[in-house]
Formats: C-alpha cells, sequence, structure tokens
C-alpha cells in the first residue's frame, strides 16, 4: 500500500478490549493455539478447576464425559464455586459470573488453593471465552445453580434450578461445545484425554477420575485411581523391566520464606528404582503438569553427582557415565509459587526447589548405596 494510501494514526487507531474479546482475538496466548493440541488444552483447563479443589482436599471425584458434537461435561464433588452476590458492584453480580466471565478473577488467588495446576484466575473464562456454549451448574448451599453464556457472554442470571436431593453431593458441572468458528476443526481425541487422567491420578495420590465417551455404542469408559500416586506411575514405567534394586521413596515439605506477604511453600515426592534396562526413564510434575526440565530435574541430578564424587570411589565404581543407566524415575512438585520458563509449564525455574530436590536425592542415594550390595555390583558390571 503505497504511503499516502495508509490510514491515518491518531486516537481513534486505539481500540481498547476487555478480557474475552483478548482471549477470541489471540487465541494462542492463553491456549497455545487453535489446533488439536489447543483444543484438548481447553478440555484440561476446564479439569483443573476440579483438579485444584482435589489438591485443596476437597474433592475426591472427577467425571469427564465427551457427547457427540464434541460437546463436554466435567462434573465434580467439590464445595462448589460460590454462588454469593457482590452487592457492592453496580449493578450487582454473582461471584460465579464474575469467575466464569472475567480474566484474572479466580479463588486460587486466595490461601485456600496453596498450589494450582490452572491458569490461576485465568483458565475458566478463557475456556468459556473459546465455547460457543458453556453451561456452568453448581450443587451448594442446598441448591442447584445455573448460568448459560455463549462466548463468556451471560445469556441467563444465575438461576436457582431446584433444591438438592439428599443423596446429591454438592460440587461442580461445566457442559460445553468449543467453538468451531475460532478452533480448527477436530475430534476430542479419547487418549489424549486419557493420558492427562492418569497424570492427575498419579500426582494427586487417592483422586478417582472417569472418562467416559458417549459418541461410540457401546459407550467406552476408563477408570483412573491411583492410591500409591507417583510409586503407581513408577511401576508402569518398569513394568516390563526386572528390578535391580527396592523402591525407594521420599516426600518432604519445605518453606523458605516467611514473608506472610508471599510465604513460599512447596512439597517434594521421590520414588525411583534401578532395573536392568539399558536406559534412563525420568518423568516430573509441577503441580500435576508435565515438564520436560527444569530447577527440579536439575537438583535431582545435581545429587546425583554430589554422591558420585563422594560413593564411587568408596565402592570401587569409576565410570559415572553408568550411573544414570536402568534408573527409573518420577519427581513430583507442588510449589504455591512455581514460576516457568513460559506459559506451557513444561520447565520449572524455581531456584530453591533445585537445592531441595538435590539434598533430597543425595540422601536417598546414600541410603541406596549403603543398603544394597547387589545394586553395587550391578553398577559395577555397567562399566566392563
Amino acid at each position: 500500500m503505497p504511503d499516502n494510501a495508509k490510514p491515518a494514526y491518531d486516537e481513534s487507531s486505539i481500540k481498547p478490549l476487555d478480557g474475552i474479546e483478548h482471549v477470541r482475538l489471540r487465541p494462542a496466548m492463553y491456549i497455545g493455539g487453535t489446533d488439536k493440541k489447543a483444543l484438548h488444552h481447553l478440555v484440561f483447563e476446564a479439569m483443573d478447576v476440579s483438579v485444584d479443589e482435589a489438591l485443596a482436599g476437597k474433592c475426591s471425584q472427577i467425571e469427564i464425559t465427551i457427547f457427540p458434537g464434541e460437546e463436554i461435561r466435567i462434573t465434580d464433588n467439590s464445595e462448589g464455586l460460590s454462588v454469593a452476590i457482590r452487592s457492592h458492584r453496580n449493578p450487582p453480580v454473582s461471584v460465579l459470573e464474575l469467575q466464569m466471565t472475567t480474566i484474572g478473577c479466580g479463588a486460587p488467588y486466595s490461601a485456600r488453593y496453596s498450589v494450582q495446576g490452572g491458569l490461576h484466575g485465568v483458565g475458566l473464562p478463557a475456556v468459556n471465552a473459546l465455547c460457543a456454549i458453556m453451561v456452568a451448574q453448581v450443587r451448594r448451599d442446598g441448591f442447584l445453580w445455573q448460568q448459560r453464556y455463549a462466548a463468556a457472554r451471560p445469556q441467563t442470571l444465575v438461576e436457582q434450578i431446584r433444591p438438592l436431593n439428599a443423596d446429591e453431593s454438592t460440587g461442580n458441572t461445566f457442559v460445553f461445545t468449543p467453538d468451531f468458528t475460532i478452533m480448527d476443526p477436530n475430534q476430542l481425541d479419547f487418549d489424549l484425554i486419557a493420558a492427562r487422567c492418569r497424570e492427575v491420578a498419579h500426582t494427586v495420590a487417592g483422586l478417582r477420575l472417569t472418562l467416559r465417551d458417549e459418541r461410540v455404542s457401546p459407550a467406552r469408559e476408563q477408570v483412573f485411581h491411583a492410591p500409591q500416586g507417583i510409586r503407581a506411575r513408577l511401576a508402569e514405567l518398569k513394568a516390563n523391566a526386572q528390578p535391580m534394586s527396592s523402591v525407594f521413596y521420599r516426600a518432604a515439605a519445605f518453606q523458605t520464606s516467611t514473608d506472610p506477604r508471599r510465604p513460599i511453600l512447596f512439597r517434594i515426592q521421590i520414588a525411583f528404582q534401578y532395573t536392568d534396562i539399558k536406559h534412563t526413564q525420568l518423568e516430573s510434575y509441577v503441580n500435576t503438569i508435565p515438564s520436560t526440565g527444569g530447577t527440579h530435574v536439575n537438583g535431582f541430578r545435581r545429587g546425583m553427582l554430589e554422591l558420585l564424587s563422594d560413593c564411587l570411589l568408596e565402592y570401587g565404581i569409576s565410570n559415572s557415565q553408568y550411573i544414570e543407566q536402568g534408573l527409573s524415575a518420577v519427581i513430583n512438585v507442588f510449589h504455591n509459587w512455581a514460576s516457568f520458563e513460559s506459559q506451557s509449564k513444561i520447565v520449572l525455574l524455581n531456584p530453591e526447589i533445585e537445592e531441595s530436590v538435590a539434598s533430597m536425592m543425595s540422601e536417598l542415594f546414600q541410603t541406596h548405596f549403603q543398603a544394597s550390595q547387589k545394586l553395587i555390583e550391578y553398577l559395577k558390571s555397567r562399566q566392563s
């Protein structure tokens, strides 16, 4: 376009967008794009509302159902989102509506949720913004409450539908259909959602997730429940291998700041075992989200190196490159102020985690070496 044909740049060129408009205009900033992966990210963000309730100790069951037309229903047995009215606002508005339609509004900012896997007050309204239809139902205060939305714009007030039945639990239910005028036309993949359910079940021990697909006949259903948490995941990793050591597991809680404005609290779980395989299997999670690396993984390897310098020569093991071979391990971190390299949350940055994991790993491996002569002989044989 010739310069003299360009539109003038003045105050009329600036267009402020509210949060919902911005999500719909730039969905990649919130869910990573509009492709198949992003479509499933919508489901996972909606699931994380229930997962965060489970992390707070307020939810033990989550049910996810896929219907024809790629409609999703997610229901849980949590306490249910608040439906109270914020009367000081003009006009007064339900807290449920605020949480469903306002970017940055959510209880995860409060002390109730010490850790969260979702988008911290962004996930639920972002999902709502990218759905053609969303129905939020809340069971609490003795009643079933409901509100309907289209592209995160309320179509009804929050309505009191009926009293709860005597055997009906409190909780949330979200029923939604992605907006395929924005999202690419893709079908929801049962196996991809099942993989996420499996991750959640292993990182939140005791939580039961049921995934059901009503698009096929007979309906397909799978239940995920791992009372042993990451130790159950470790068992899956080494299912086809011969164990060369016992399973070692440790969990510890830390506090590195007592500042009441921003206390830093985190928990670390580590489970590992040596097997006869020729490679390393290492999985790591932060607030239920799988990660590819970061300070927790660095701490894992640093703990090993510290061990090597102290113990290898003592036990006659001279070639350190073989130490990770045959090691299967799972690291699970819960952090109330987790910091990541990007919104994808695959690389953890918190420096205090590295020191803590390194210390735990060093102690675990010291005990491991001293307790298992069989393992020591096995590591020696790997050098030949």
